[in-house]
């Protein structure tokens, strides 16, 4: 879905989903990229996150952009392949956290995950496809955010093993084990949805091509930092 070229500049972007995570605060992530199994946007450790899973919520948060965009002007473009990094990082992070917890011997019960999840609404009218995406996405943002008030609680009080035992926000104290945590793990992903500044997953083209001409290298700019004019991006390349 291609928003309209004819927009200020200035507008405040709202990219759905991708927007919640960035937010979050979520540990940095290092690693190495390395050939993957066709279909694969990244590994962790082996564990796989699948092309098209990227790609769903990638496609939602578009239509989510459009549906919750003002009535009297177009939401400013936004980079696909940042988008896609943004996604790929986001559930590179859920597994991690997912494993750390799991490490722990900890459990989160669905109360703690549906609370967390349903500060994110889903806007009626997205078809049955984007509407079930956000709605998994949105699940493992709470499911994740939960593990992390979780693990901080843990590690302030080993007695704590459930989410339902958590009386106090310990975020801080988990997200500074997490960064050191992920640092151990194998993290690997597919240059098409990303690549690694040597803390997280960052926007590239897409390409897995190096640009040769001015042009290419301004597109390949304009579509890598967070900071690009996305209005200078071809239409394919933004939603």
């Amino acid at each position: 879905m291609t928003a309209s070229r004819g927009r200020r500049r200035g507008h405040k972007q709202r990219t759905a989903a991708v927007v919640v995570l960035a937010l979050m605060g979520l540990s940095a992530l290092s690693g190495c990229s390395s050939n993957l199994t066709p279909g694969v946007a990244a590994t962790i450790n082996g564990q796989a996150i699948q092309q098209d899973q990227v790609d769903s919520v990638v496609s939602a948060a578009c239509a989510y952009t459009a549906a919750t965009a003002g009535s009297e002007q177009a939401p400013a473009p936004v980079s696909l392949a940042n988008l896609r990094a943004s996604i790929t990082a986001a559930l590179v992070q859920f597994a991690v956290i997912d494993r750390a917890a799991a490490a722990m011997g900890l459990t989160v019960d669905q109360a703690a995950i549906a609370q967390n999840a349903s500060q994110n609404s889903i806007p009626s009218g997205l078809s049955k496809a984007d509407t079930a995406a956000l709605k998994t996405f949105f699940d493992a943002v709470g499911k994740s955010t939960a593990q992390t008030q979780l693990i901080g609680a843990h590690l302030a009080d080993p007695s704590i093993t459930t989410s339902s035992q958590v009386k106090s926000d310990q975020t801080a104290q988990a997200s500074s084990y997490l960064a050191k945590y992920v640092t151990k793990q194998d993290v690997r992903v597919n240059p098409a949805y990303g690549r690694w500044s040597g803390k997280t997953v960052v926007g590239g083209s897409g390409s897995l091509s190096d640009p040769v001409s001015a042009a290419a290298k301004d597109s390949q700019a304009a579509a890598s930092s967070s900071q690009a004019n996305a209005s200078d991006l071809p239409a394919s390349q933004v939603c």
